[in-house]
């Protein structure tokens, strides 16, 4: 399955339909997040001076907002998902299969 809110491939009965793709979510919150990825909108910023940098989700925002805190450089896989459209998967409370 994808992300948090989307439902599976073959179940669209869905309250909340993507206008662009037609993609089905189960909460709005999730369909808004999706929409930015058709619209290119990144609504949130970076809350550091002088940083810039934009978001399209806000976990994501919240990730690269650590390497603020710690006032170091991410490493090589702590800042390269921060721009994607969905946030990234967790793997909290999955099995190893």
């Amino acid at each position: 399955m994808g992300t948090v809110g989307e439902l599976p491939a073959g179940d669209r009965v869905s309250k909340y339909e993507c206008s662009y793709c037609g993609k089905g979510f189960t909460r709005p919150s999730s369909l808004k997040i999706h929409i930015n990825t058709h619209t290119g909108e990144k609504p949130f910023a970076c809350p550091y001076e002088g940083c810039g940098r934009r978001f399209s989700v806000q976990s994501n925002m919240r990730r690269h907002a650590r390497v603020h805190e710690r006032g170091s450089q991410p490493g090589p896989d702590e800042d390269s998902q921060e721009d994607e459209e969905e946030p990234a998967e967790s793997s909290a409370g999955k099995s190893g299969r």
